[in-house]
């Protein structure tokens, strides 16, 4: 039964009213708008579980005496749960663009403060324990058209411009606005997708052995058309260095993803380079990302780059990702 002290139940309170406002302006509102008042049943028992909550809370220091910490039935935990992950996400997005604003040590560590009431609530027994209650989405209920034409004024997906060096993949600018435009399109239809952070490994002595510019004319054109050709009709890619590259896959499981690049994987090694002895292998960090995820853009590419350095720890040419549902070190593995 989770326990919270009167503070947290403070912030429960308020993070569930911006819940239920959210709610009501993405779900509710749009949904009455087509097809009248009469709102589906797992709508509207999501509504009355937030307002037994609420008045749950505003009444818990009722009859005079102000308790230290209250107790929640555990039927409220699932929808906790997903209130606070609601909330972690709104917040940690707000504080995105300040924190790439500055690299003041203070300065960042004021900013990562406001998410600290939110970190204690993940990391508490009772929220690692508890499934995260369901939200419906628009598309289950509507058909897509008419779904697609309330977000007509949204995001678009940008023009394409190619890597300026090579010009075969994305600019690694695209990146974060395509995350953005395909992680909408995949929420609106309870879809997730998946990141890849792909790293050459060794790249430093093939650089030392051949020289850079034979890398660059012999070997990294070859490796970018074969990416970019595996990549074709199925998601982007972007080159972040001579040696870093970042995929993006729309409405890939993690299954799928992994299938995909180990499809890669096989035909690096069927590829040869002219003048070049070596094969070239690659290091992966996987990061599959679920319709309700909890993280921003620059989180989920934060992760895929660690889960890359782990695979870079474990081996090599393997794929690294995450086992659980909240992305930290402890869940890493290596993909056989």
């Amino acid at each position: 039964m989770p326990i919270f002290s009167n503070d947290e139940c403070d912030m429960i309170e308020k993070y569930s009213e911006s819940f239920t406002e959210w709610l009501k302006k993405n779900l509710v509102v749009k949904l009455q708008a087509q097809i009248g008042y009469k709102l589906p049943s797992e709508v509207d028992n999501i509504l009355s579980k937030l307002s037994s909550l609420g008045s749950f809370l505003k009444k818990r220091n009722s009859g005079g005496q102000v308790k230290e910490e209250h107790n929640v039935s555990d039927e409220y935990a699932p929808l906790i749960k997903r209130v606070v992950i609601h909330q972690r996400r709104i917040v940690a997005s707000k504080l995105e663009e300040p924190m790439s604003k500055t690299f003041h040590p203070e300065l960042i560590g004021n900013l990562e403060k406001e998410l600290e009431p939110i970190r204690k609530l993940m990391e508490a027994a009772w929220f690692q324990g508890a499934p995260a209650l369901r939200v419906p989405h628009l598309t289950e209920f509507l058909s897509i058209k008419f779904v697609e034409d309330m977000h007509k004024s949204d995001q678009t997906l940008e023009k394409r411009e190619y890597d300026e060096k090579f010009h075969i993949l994305q600019t690694p600018s695209l990146f974060f606005k395509d995350l953005r435009y395909y992680r909408e399109k995949c929420e609106l239809r309870s879809n997730g997708l998946l990141v890849a952070y792909i790293d050459v490994d060794d790249f430093k002595s093939f650089n030392t052995r051949y020289t850079e510019t034979k890398i660059d004319r012999d070997l990294l054109p070859r490796f970018m058309e074969l990416m970019e050709s595996h990549l074709y009709s199925h998601g982007q890619g972007y080159r972040y260095g001579g040696d870093e590259y970042i995929l993006l896959l729309p409405n890939f499981s993690l299954a799928m993803g992994v299938g995909f690049i180990k499809e890669f994987q096989a035909k690096l090694r069927m590829i040869t380079y002219r003048g070049i002895a070596e094969k070239t292998t690659v290091s992966i960090g996987a990061v599959w990302i679920p319709s309700d995820c909890f993280l921003t853009e620059r989180e989920i590419e934060d992760r895929a780059n660690r889960a890359k350095n782990f695979a870079k720890k474990n081996g090599k040419n393997c794929i690294a990702t995450y086992k659980g549902e909240y992305y930290s070190e402890s869940e890493l593995v290596i993909v056989k």
